[in-house]
């Protein structure tokens, strides 16, 4: 008998988290246990962990009370897991002397960075040997100037950092020898926010999410096809070519 696979997604309520579950439940042979982190409640993965709305902004209580919950499914399960996949994440515009720069900070690092600390963290937990984290970046912003959006590109960043950081040295970072960390940088991604909010523009280069859902299932079913430390960005040519194995530089 196969051993079924287990998988995390943080962001799980999410577009993109919504369609990696749809992705992850569909195969088989073997199949998947899915386990769905997000703010409020979740309904799309075998087992959700609703983290209460006012955790969102504190890391430390954020990161005990999934911890605790997750601790307590792996200990049911007796198995560890095979991929941590953190898909969190948020847009937002302002400038040094907007009014909402502040507010943005808090929504950018609330959004991105403090669930990917929190998924590197579980992932140095709750990992098999030989398994996967994947944390969230941005082809604009996570390695060039945003002067428009300075906590969107300062947070993107911060991910790319912990990429190249954890996945460099992962025994240094609390991870085992074999564990592999990637981060995955869209350009666009076809969500229905970014339909309503460009509704006119070219979208053959946007990239659909079952697209980039069916990826990220492809990587956390074989980590051999990327390699750690790496951000790749997600090129889209005409919505029926779409590769996330383009290392970005």
């Amino acid at each position: 008998l196969v051993a079924m696979r287990r998988a995390l997604v943080y962001g799980s309520n999410g577009a993109l988290g919504r369609a990696l579950i749809t992705s992850l439940k569909t195969r088989d042979n073997p199949s998947w246990t899915t386990y769905g982190v997000d703010i409020g409640v979740g309904q799309n993965a075998d087992k959700n962990f609703a983290v209460p709305r006012d955790l969102s902004m504190d890391l430390s209580a954020q990161a005990k009370f999934v911890g605790n919950s997750l601790q307590e499914e792996v200990a049911q399960a007796g198995s560890l897991l095979d991929a941590v996949i953190c898909v969190s994440g948020g847009f937002a515009m302002a400038s040094a002397q907007d009014a909402s720069l502040f507010e943005t900070v808090n929504g950018m690092y609330g959004s991105s960075v403090f669930p990917s600390f929190v998924a590197a963290n579980l992932a140095a937990l709750y990992l098999k040997k030989g398994g996967l984290l994947v944390l969230p970046g941005a082809a604009v912003g996570g390695d060039t100037p945003t002067p428009w959006g300075l906590a969107y590109g300062s947070s993107k960043a911060a991910v790319h950092h912990m990429v190249r950081s954890l996945g460099t040295e992962p025994m240094a970072s609390g991870f085992d020898a074999t564990t592999k960390v990637v981060g995955f940088a869209p350009v666009t991604l076809d969500t229905p926010g970014n339909r309503k909010a460009m509704p006119d523009v070219d979208r053959s280069t946007w990239t659909p999410l079952s697209v980039l859902a069916e990826k990220l299932t492809e990587l956390a079913e074989n980590p051999a096809l990327c390699t750690s430390g790496v951000v790749y960005k997600v090129v889209t040519t005409n919505r029926q070519q779409t590769t996330i194995l383009e290392p970005m530089v």
